[in-house]
């Protein structure tokens, strides 16, 4: 279902690729199936899918269901894995990408935030 729906993304078809994405969701997937290789120790689909879907919904201009599913991959379908670092780095791109949303959706109010920012940095 995930390769079905990256698929679908790949060619554009993005309200088609968030069907098969959601379905996925909707299945309770087992996260923790383990990957192909080493490094990869579990597949994560829902946190997986919960990402694509934000980026679909980004591509059609829906910045809020875009921000409402990167927030529900750092909190309902969080990342898993033993390593440490990866769930650090997992959890540092997932924040970034909240906050790229936020701005996108209130230009104003960042560009506020980063000047206030910038001067008190400033001598």
């Amino acid at each position: 279902m995930y390769n079905l729906g990256l698929g679908e993304q790949k060619r554009g078809n993005f309200r088609q690729a968030m069907k098969y994405f959601d379905l996925l969701l909707e299945s309770h997937p087992n996260d923790k199936e383990p990957g192909q290789n080493i490094m990869e120790v579990y597949r994560n689909y829902s946190h997986r899918s919960a990402l694509q879907l934000s980026l679909c919904y980004e591509k059609i201009g829906d910045l809020n269901n875009a921000l409402r599913y990167a927030r529900l991959a750092k909190t309902s379908y969080p990342y898993h894995s033993w390593c440490g670092t990866c769930i650090y780095l997992d959890t540092r791109e997932v924040d970034k990408r909240i906050a790229y949303l936020l701005a996108r959706q209130h230009p104003l109010t960042f560009a506020l935030v980063v000047a206030l920012c910038l001067q008190t940095l400033l001598p």
